[in-house]
């Protein structure tokens, strides 16, 4: 009886009859599925990586000197299944390098803005700026490149040392690579 190997290639046993010919057919099908496999994840990857953008509008108030979870209602676009509309965070479906940015306007108060970007509940890319005058508002962006396993969940989190309002959030991701080549 043929064994497998990890990647699904079947070979013969000691206790199998000989018969080479047949042994080698099913080895060189299993190997040319695997080979037309990843030349697809690559081809995926390469035009039509699995992306998703979101944005949220509704102001949301943040307490001085605590971090908040944003969320977001609106669905900019999604070719990979990783945002459901309204949420809070992006779940990745298809796992790869991903490239993460997120950004959150705040409104014109003074203090220091906190921005994070949180993959699997941990903090991979965070920005700060301070305003010093309370004359407009301020963008913060945060980027990351985080390697996704299947499932894992991509947040935005805001914070500021003064009570402020968040207006405007987006979130973006996009992966880089495939998961068998590149």
């Amino acid at each position: 009886m043929p064994a497998n190997t990890s990647r699904g290639y079947s070979y013969p046993v000691y206790t199998d009859p000989a018969a080479f010919a047949p042994a080698m057919q099913d080895l060189a099908q299993d190997i040319d599925t695997d080979i037309d496999g990843i030349l697809d994840n690559m081809g995926d990857a390469l035009n039509t990586p699995p992306s998703a953008r979101a944005t949220g509008s509704g102001n949301i108030a943040l307490a001085a000197g605590v971090g908040q979870i944003v969320g977001f209602d609106t669905e900019v676009f999604d070719n990979g299944g990783l945002y459901t509309n309204p949420d809070n965070k992006f779940t990745i479906a298809v796992e790869g390098l991903y490239w993460i940015s997120g950004s959150v306007l705040f409104d014109t108060n003074s203090g220091i803005r906190l921005v994070q970007v949180a993959v699997g509940g941990q903090v991979r890319g965070e920005n700060i700026r301070q305003r010093s005058a309370a004359t407009t508002s301020i963008t913060v962006e945060a980027h990351c490149l985080a390697y996704c396993s299947v499932g894992t969940q991509i947040q935005l989190a805001a914070s500021s040392t003064v009570a402020c309002t968040a207006t405007t959030r987006i979130l973006t991701a996009t992966r880089m690579t495939g998961t068998t080549a590149l």
